[in-house]
């Protein structure tokens, strides 16, 4: 390659992420630049969950407001459903970042209970037998890994439901999820930006509504992060 073309190339592609960084941009129009860092969960903007976008899209287009919503892993993800009209229970490892959402919530009447909970077993969360849910949001980071509920998650699940699965692209969660399929849920993987990380990542949905595909898919790396 001449020192010409190489130049050309080398301007060609800064130029790009000029434009991908402008607010009418790429970037501008998913919403990522407006993210407010240094007043996560309580900002005043709309809440949106750090799903990936292509996640977050599906949940608005097929997910009813109607919809009783348990969280395994809160924040703004937690408003986002609030908001929709959801009615929303919420178990939350960190103490702190709990009663954050409870505040942030305080004067919201479907918000049903956030519960302070490192581990998620039967045992601990006594309080929950018998409820059953239209939606699980997965996306726990307590001393429960998210790989070890999948039966806890089914079993508070109701017939029809859905379970949303974050960063299902993490190489630790895979087992889990082959566990989840192997007991008959379809999977949709949205794979790419979030609001918050620099980086693409992975959200699946699951159901006994979606067909999963009777060909082979193209793998794709999973990640340790």
């Amino acid at each position: 390659m001449n020192s010409f073309l190489k130049a050309f190339l080398i301007r060609f592609r800064f130029i790009r992420l000029v434009l991908l960084a402008r607010i009418d941009g790429a970037l501008g129009q998913l919403g990522w630049l407006q993210v407010d860092f240094d007043n996560l969960l309580l900002s005043g903007k709309d809440p949106v969950p750090w799903f990936s976008y292509g996640a977050i899209d599906y949940i608005n287009q097929t997910i009813s407001p109607d919809c009783s919503v348990l969280e395994l892993g809160g924040g703004d993800s937690t408003r986002f459903w609030v908001g929709r009209g959801n009615s929303v229970t919420c178990i939350e490892s960190d103490e702190a970042w709990s009663q954050k959402i409870s505040h942030s919530l305080e004067h919201a009447a479907n918000l049903k209970q956030v519960i302070f909970e490192k581990y998620i077993s039967p045992e601990t969360l006594g309080v929950l037998r018998g409820h059953k849910y239209d939606v699980i949001v997965n996306d726990f980071n307590g001393g429960t890994g998210r790989g070890s509920v999948v039966t806890w998650m089914v079993e508070h699940l109701n017939e029809n439901g859905v379970i949303i699965w974050d960063n299902s692209d993490r190489m630790g969660y895979q087992a889990g999820l082959a566990e989840l399929q192997a007991m008959g849920f379809g999977k949709l993987s949205f794979f790419g930006l979030g609001p918050i990380n620099p980086y693409a990542f992975e959200t699946s949905i699951f159901s006994r509504d979606i067909k999963s595909a009777s060909w082979d898919l193209p793998m794709r790396n999973t990640v340790n992060y």
